[in-house]
């Protein structure tokens, strides 16, 4: 599902955003990552969830590959870097947001056309 061309534009929507913000504000980055990266890597995730051991790595490796970019982290683990930056992985996001999904298809509030999966 993911390929490599789309991790390509993962990471360098990401470099451009390091070669525009002149700041190296450890709470800037994090603010960026998440309006600008984070949405490309979770879009549409309840439709085409990555269910490969390979997809989850590749969209995590982007994760992790802006942690250790900010000054002064690379040198903690990733989970640490994730709490002090206040952010979640994306495997547990992905989680929650599929957890919502089933959540708002159970009650009823999200209309959900069983014709498609059947076979």
């Amino acid at each position: 599902m993911v390929n490599s061309c789309m991790i390509v534009k993962f990471l360098n929507m990401w470099f451009a955003i390091l070669s525009t913000f002149v700041s190296r504000d450890v709470g800037l980055f994090p603010r960026a990552y998440t309006v600008y990266v984070r949405p490309l890597l979770e879009y549409n995730s309840v439709t085409w969830s990555s269910y490969t051991l390979q997809d989850m790595e590749a969209l995590e490796q982007v994760q992790r590959r802006f942690t250790k970019m900010i000054s002064g982290l690379n040198i903690l683990s990733y989970q640490k870097r994730l709490s002090y930056l206040g952010l979640s992985s994306l495997e547990l996001r992905r989680l929650q947001t599929d957890l919502i999904w089933c959540y708002k298809i159970v009650l009823g509030s999200l209309i959900c056309n069983l014709m498609l999966f059947k076979t």
